[in-house]
C-alpha cells in the first residue's frame, strides 16, 4: 500500500510523489514544499511495487554484466533512485537534464565537472572549498539538474548528492562545464562542443525511448553553445584547484 503523497520543487517545478513507504520522504526532506493548489501542481509521479520490480531487474542485469557493483536489489535503496528516473522523465520536457557530475558555485556563478565515477569529480570539488573557503558552494556532488533556457543554462541542487551528501537547494547560472581526467600535471584547455558531446551524452540520464534520447542531444547541444566547456587533466594536488578555477574564469565568453 502506498504512502500519504507529499510534494517537492525540483528544478523550480513542483511535483507531487507519492512514495511506497515513508522514507521517501526524509530524502527529499531539503526539496519539501507545502501542499500547492491543485492547478500550481506541475506533475505527478508514483513509486509503485512495479515500478521497484523493474528498477531491481535493472540493477539484477547490470550486476550479472560486472557493471556498477555498487548497486544493490533492496527496496530502501531503489525507491530514491526509481523517483529520479521518474522525475527525470518529467522533468526532460521543461529543458532539464539530470547530467552525473559534481557542480559547485563559487561567488554565485556555477561551475560543473564530469566524469566517469571513480575518477576523482568530488575530491577535486573539495579542493575548491578548501582554496575559496565560504566562498564556494556545494550545488551538487552527483547529480545536479540543468535547466537549459534561451538567456543560459543554470544549475540547480537535487535530493541525488552522492556518497557525501552534499548539495544545496538552489540554483545559480552555470558558467563552465569541465570534462575531467587524472594527470600526474595539472593542465586545462577549452574544447569545442563537438569534442564534449560524446562524454556529455554517457553522464546524462537518458530516457529509454529514441524519441526521448533525441532530446537529449537537442538538449546538449544547445547547452554547449551557451556554456564554456574545457577539458582538465589533474593530479589531486591543491594547485589543481588553482588552475582549473583561472583556465574556466578567465577564458570565458564575453
Amino acid at each position: 500500500m502506498s504512502e500519504t503523497p507529499f510534494y517537492v520543487k525540483l528544478a523550480d517545478r513542483t511535483i507531487r510523489i507519492t512514495p511506497l513507504t515513508p522514507n521517501l520522504i526524509h530524502f527529499c526532506a531539503d526539496y519539501l514544499v507545502a501542499e500547492p493548489l491543485e492547478t500550481d501542481i506541475d506533475f505527478s509521479v508514483a513509486i509503485t511495487r512495479e515500478v521497484i520490480a523493474a528498477e531491481q531487474a535493472r540493477a539484477k542485469a547490470l550486476l550479472a554484466k560486472g557493471k556498477a557493483p555498487w548497486l544493490n536489489t533492496s527496496e530502501a535503496y531503489l525507491e530514491p533512485l526509481a523517483l529520479a528516473r521518474q522525475a527525470a522523465t518529467v522533468l526532460l520536457d521543461c529543458d532539464v537534464l539530470l547530467v552525473h557530475g559534481s557542480c559547485l558555485s563559487l561567488d554565485g556563478e556555477g561551475y560543473m565537472f564530469v566524469a566517469p565515477s571513480g575518477v576523482g569529480k568530488s575530491t577535486h570539488a573539495a579542493l575548491w572549498r578548501e582554496q575559496f573557503g565560504e566562498r564556494v558552494v556545494m550545488i551538487n556532488d552527483d547529480r545536479p539538474y540543468l535547466k537549459v533556457t534561451d538567456g543560459g543554462v543554470f544549475a540547480y541542487g537535487a535530493p541525488w548528492n552522492g556518497a557525501h551528501h552534499l548539495d544545496t537547494n538552489t540554483c545559480v547560472p552555470l558558467k563552465g562545464l569541465c570534462l575531467l581526467a587524472q594527470d600526474e600535471m595539472n593542465h586545462i584547455e577549452p574544447i569545442t562542443l563537438e569534442e564534449a558531446y560524446p562524454w556529455l551524452f554517457r553522464q546524462t540520464w537518458r530516457p529509454e525511448d529514441a524519441a526521448g534520447r533525441a532530446q537529449v542531444l537537442s538538449l546538449l547541444e544547445r547547452l554547449g553553445r551557451q556554456v564554456d566547456l574545457y577539458r582538465l587533466r589533474c593530479n589531486m594536488e591543491p594547485e589543481a584547484a588553482l588552475i582549473a578555477c583561472e583556465g574556466m574564469r578567465g577564458t570565458q565568453r564575453e
